[in-house]
């Protein structure tokens, strides 16, 4: 029965979505958004002592929907965006020089972000052991028994 309300509130906002005008992949994402929500609900309202025999989204999604997404729905996902695009229509004049200079800017994007990454980690190795040496020598330590019930403890020892 949860299973297929499930399903009619898919179809529900994918419809909805589609008369408004949107694309019908933003119902779909709505759809996903309200009953992750819903499941995050009805976690947050059980308790950890009561039984919990709660039925939730993820769990349906996981039994009955899982298998049918990932070898049947993906593949027609990926191939419908690939169909999408018009590949002949790439290879004109200003598409071409378009495209290669797009290409050229992310390749320089990815250096200038990637020579950051190689700075960090290989060229400032004494500088990180500078600054994390000892970190707890300025967290300040009082006495334990003035402060703290017996059934606390607290290291009162100075020597880090």
């Amino acid at each position: 029965m949860f299973f297929y309300c499930l399903i009619s509130k898919l179809s529900a906002t994918v419809t909805i979505a589609a008369y408004t005008g949107a694309s019908t992949l933003i119902g779909a994402y709505c759809c996903g958004a309200i009953l992750r929500h819903l499941d995050d609900c009805q976690r947050k309202l059980s308790t950890d002592n009561a039984p919990n025999n709660a039925i939730l989204f993820t769990h349906v999604f996981e039994k009955y929907i899982k298998v049918v997404k990932e070898y049947i729905f993906v593949p027609f996902f990926f191939a419908s965006i690939g169909f999408a695009v018009p590949f002949l229509d790439l290879w004109h004049g200003q598409e071409l020089w378009q495209g290669v200079l797009y290409a050229v800017l992310m390749i320089f994007g990815k250096i200038i972000t990637g020579v950051w990454i190689i700075i960090w980690t290989y060229a400032s190795p004494c500088w990180k052991k500078a600054v994390a040496v000892n970190v707890l020598s300025t967290v300040p330590v009082y006495d334990a028994n003035s402060f703290l019930s017996k059934e606390q403890t607290f290291r009162t020892d100075k020597s880090f």
